[in-house]
């Protein structure tokens, strides 16, 4: 998962799981 957060401009985080507070997250496998 790539997300925009705000405050975060010349950076990017990347998950490749979901975590359990995410409902609506769908975690691929690899």
């Amino acid at each position: 998962m790539i997300q925009h957060v705000r405050g975060h401009e010349d950076h990017i985080h990347v998950r490749f799981q979901c975590t359990k507070a995410e409902s609506r997250c769908q975690s691929r496998d690899l």
